[in-house]
């Protein structure tokens, strides 16, 4: 495996002993070939449905068009245009794939299931407990 050396210093600032620091070396060419040469035979033969659907959070503090807390809230119809209101409402659909931005599978798959998993889990209110282990092994 491909790893960083790292080596542990001593730091001293005008003289004096600050703290002890790790000095990871450099990651060049090198090392970046030394990682590709181990990661590549690994992860060629993988299909792509061996990689779980993977999301990047781009949501709002507020309700601002179709952006909204993406903080794995159930989102309702908005009603707020970015345009000062001239927009229809975004429907909830919407409003997750603006939200949510896929970052595999972007040609062929849907935000259904990141829907559906984050829908089931706002029908329990924030209990932890059973209900909440059960709901969470089933995913």
């Amino acid at each position: 495996v491909a790893a960083a050396s790292i080596q542990m210093v001593r730091l001293n600032a005008q003289g004096y002993f600050l703290r002890y620091m790790g000095d990871l070396g450099v990651g060049d060419d090198t090392f970046i070939s030394e990682s590709l040469d181990y990661l590549n035979p690994l992860c060629l033969h993988q299909s792509k449905e061996t990689l779980g659907n993977i999301f990047k959070v781009v949501g709002s503090y507020n309700d601002l068009g179709p952006f909204g807390c993406a903080d794995e809230r159930v989102f309702g119809t908005s009603c707020s245009g970015i345009t000062g209101g001239s927009h229809p409402p975004w429907e909830p659909s919407i409003r997750y794939q603006y939200n949510y931005e896929r970052k595999t599978y972007d040609d062929w798959a849907t935000h259904d299931d990141l829907i559906k998993m984050i829908n089931d889990f706002g029908t329990i209110n924030g209990q932890v407990g059973p209900s909440y282990r059960n709901l969470l092994s089933s995913y």
